[in-house]
């Protein structure tokens, strides 16, 4: 008789461990294969679209009338991408996106009128960017500053 109590109690803790054991097994699925993939996916766009508005910003920066001789452009960045700062810089005629994680890389080539002579400068994500551009007879100077953010 005294053998059906222990019965109930040990059926209980198998049914306690089967139910730990799965949230552990889904848990450890979930965090060290599917998250990481699916974060760095997400990364990569939000790169890849940072890149695209810089590029934008940089055209727009460049003043169309003749009479503007300095303008400054403050730009929108994200703080962090998959949680890290990362920079951007012009290298080589392009915008270089540039992260701690080795798979979250973008560029794309800078696209201005021919009166930009010089486009030079980076910016750290977690620093307030400012485009300005100055112009001097035909040319003009195009710089990746920063601000307070």
């Amino acid at each position: 008789m005294a053998d059906r109590a222990v019965s109930a109690v040990v059926g209980k803790a198998l049914e306690a461990s089967i139910v730990i054991i799965y949230i552990g097994l889904l848990t450890t699925t979930l965090y060290a294969g599917v998250l990481p993939e699916y974060r760095t996916a997400a990364a990569t766009e939000v790169a890849d679209r940072t890149v695209a508005d810089v590029s934008g910003d940089l055209q727009t920066a460049v003043p169309s009338s003749t009479a503007t001789n300095r303008t400054e452009q403050q730009v929108d960045l994200p703080t962090t991408i998959r949680g890290e700062t990362y920079w951007i810089r012009v290298q080589n005629g392009e915008i270089v996106l540039e992260h701690p994680h080795s798979d979250v890389a973008e560029q794309a080539p800078i696209v201005l009128p021919r009166s930009v002579t010089s486009v030079e400068g980076e910016w750290r994500s977690d620093e307030q960017p400012v485009i300005t551009a100055e112009r001097s007879d035909d040319t003009i100077e195009v710089r990746l500053e920063t601000g307070e953010r």
